[in-house]
């Protein structure tokens, strides 16, 4: 979970993130998170909006809990 949480920090800190519509309407249909190693792109994660929501919910319960748990 680290190495994710710290990859995707770069990928929004290197402006390394995709939007991508499926319509013209230009709604945000998913996000592409990517790394860079080198010359070479390679993708990190891809979101649907819903659930970048439900995951950041899930990152930061877990954050809480384990403060919680080690700061009685």
């Amino acid at each position: 979970m680290k190495d994710l949480i710290v990859a995707l920090r770069h990928a929004i800190a290197h402006f390394n993130i995709e939007f991508h519509s499926k319509d013209d309407k230009f709604l945000i249909d998913r996000i592409e998170f990517k790394g860079k190693e080198k010359d070479n792109d390679y993708l990190i994660a891809t979101f649907e909006p819903n659930e970048l929501l439900y995951f950041i919910r899930y990152y930061a319960d877990w954050v809480l809990s384990n403060i919680r748990a080690n700061n009685p």
